[in-house]
C-alpha cells in the first residue's frame, strides 16, 4: 500500500518519493509525517534497500538538504532530521559495492626446514631427566656467548646443515628406540621452526626436553614438554641479565625446570641471589657443576652438594663427561 497524507489524502507514487517529502517536511502535518515515517520504516527499509544512498548522499557530502526533489530546499524538522540519520547509520546500500573486506595481518611463514649441527642416540646426562636413554637434536646457532661452553661449534647460525623437520626426526628414529627426544644446541628458542619441530615430535615420542638459556619464553607449552632453562650468571656472559629476563614466563610453566651451571666463586654465591630475587622454588631448581673433565666436575660437585644440602636444591650431573668427556655425539 502507497503511503498517503491524510490532511490532503495524497497518494505518493514510490516510497523514494514518500521519504524524500517526509525529511524536507513537506507532508501536511509535521507530526503525522513523523508518524508514518516511524511506522513504515520496517516494511521500507526491506524493500528500498540502498534508497538512502540516493536520498541523503548528496546531503550528507555538502551539510545541506539538496536532495532528489527539485522543491526541497528547505531544512527538515529536528526529528526527522535525526531518524534520518539513523537510517543512514544502520541500513546498508545494495547498489554501493561491497566494503572491502579487512586486511589481515600475514601469517607468519611456514618453516619447514632447521640448522642441525648434529643428532644422536646417547643418554641424557643432565637435569631431572638424566639417565634416560634419548635422542638428541642439536640446533645451529647461539649467540649467548658462555664462555665454559662446551658446543662452541654451534654458535655460527649458518654453520651445520640444513634440513627438513620431517626428515630430521626419521633420521633420529633410524638410529634406534628411545622414549625421549632431547632438543639443544646452540640455543633453539632461536630458530624460527622450534614450534613446527615441537608438535611435530610431541606426535612421535613419549617426552620431549628442550634446554635453553631462557633468553626467549616458551614457545610451546604440553604436558609431555618439558624445558630444561639454565640462566646465566654474570661470569658466564655479558648477556647474562637477558637469559633472567623472561623467567616469570618460565615460571609460569609447570614443566620448567631452573638449572644453573656453577663455576668457582663468586657463582654459588650469585646463583643464590638470583634464585631469591626472582623467587624460583627451589624444588624446580637444580644446581650443575660446571667442568669439562672428570677431577674438575669431581671437586665441584663435592662443594655443590653441601650447598644442595645447606638450601634445600636439587643437583645436576654431567653424566656423559663422567662416561665419555667433552665430546660430540654423546
Amino acid at each position: 500500500t502507497v503511503p498517503a497524507c491524510t490532511d490532503c489524502n495524497r497518494d505518493f507514487s514510490s516510497d523514494e518519493e514518500y521519504f524524500r517529502l517526509v525529511i524536507v517536511g513537506l507532508l501536511c502535518n509535521t507530526a503525522e509525517a513523523e508518524s508514518l515515517f516511524d511506522g513504515s520504516m520496517s516494511r521500507s527499509m526491506n524493500r528500498n534497500r540502498g534508497l538512502e544512498d540516493r536520498m541523503f548522499g548528496s546531503w550528507e557530502a555538502s551539510g545541506n538538504p539538496v536532495l532528489l526533489a527539485p522543491a526541497a530546499t528547505q531544512k527538515p524538522p529536528l526529528g526527522l532530521a535525526r531518524r534520518a540519520s539513523v537510517v543512514l547509520a544502520l541500513m546498508t546500500p545494495s547498489t554501493s559495492p561491497p566494503a572491502p573486506e579487512a586486511r589481515q595481518p600475514d601469517a607468519p611463514p611456514s618453516v619447514s626446514t632447521l640448522r642441525v649441527s648434529e643428532s644422536f642416540l646417547s643418554i641424557q646426562g643432565e637435569g631431572p631427566s638424566a639417565g634416560t636413554p634419548a635422542h638428541f637434536l642439536r640446533l645451529q646457532g647461539c649467540d649467548v656467548g658462555c664462555a665454559w661452553c662446551d658446543s662452541k661449534y654451534t654458535w655460527d647460525a649458518g654453520g651445520g646443515r640444513e634440513v627438513g623437520i620431517d626428515l630430521a626426526l626419521d633420521d633420529l628414529f633410524a638410529l634406534g628406540a628411545a622414549p625421549l627426544l632431547v632438543i639443544t644446541g646452540g640455543e633453539p628458542l632461536e630458530h624460527p621452526g622450534i614450534a613446527g619441530l615441537v608438535n611435530a615430535a610431541l606426535a612421535r615420542w613419549t617426552s620431549v626436553e628442550i634446554e635453553t638459556s631462557g633468553l626467549l619464553p616458551p614457545p610451546v607449552r604440553h604436558e609431555r614438554l618439558r624445558y630444561n632453562v639454565s640462566p646465566k650468571l654474570p661470569s658466564v656472559t655479558e648477556r647474562w641479565k637477558d637469559t633472567w629476563r623472561e623467567s616469570a614466563a618460565w615460571l609460569a610453566d609447570p614443566n620448567a625446570t631452573f638449572k644453573l651451571v656453577v663455576g668457582d666463586a663468586p657463582d654459588l654465591d650469585e646463583a643464590l641471589r638470583l634464585i631469591a630475587e626472582h623467587r624460583l622454588p627451589r624444588e624446580r631448581v637444580m644446581l650443575m657443576p660446571e667442568g669439562l673433565t672428570d677431577e674438575a666436575l669431581r671437586v665441584r660437585a663435592r662443594e655443590l652438594a653441601e650447598a644442595c644440602k645447606r638450601h634445600g636444591l636439587r643437583m645436576s650431573p654431567r653424566l656423559h663427561i663422567w662416561m665419555w668427556g667433552a665430546k660430540r655425539g654423546v
